[in-house]
C-alpha cells in the first residue's frame, strides 16, 4: 500500500532546506533503490482553469 506525505512549507525555511538538501536526496536515492518510493518532490499550487 502506497501512502502520500502531504506538508506544506513555513516561511523563510529556504536556507533550512538547503542545508539538509544533500541528505535528503541521499534518503529518498535509498527509498528508491529499495523499492520504497514510488514518486517524490513538490506539488505547487498552479492558477489557471486548465
Amino acid at each position: 500500500m502506497w501512502y502520500v506525505i502531504f506538508a506544506q512549507d513555513v516561511e523563510d525555511s529556504l536556507a533550512q532546506r538547503m542545508s539538509v538538501r544533500a541528505e535528503h536526496l541521499e534518503r529518498l536515492q535509498t527509498l528508491r533503490n529499495e523499492g520504497r518510493l514510488l514518486v517524490a518532490g513538490p506539488l505547487p499550487a498552479i492558477d489557471a482553469e486548465d
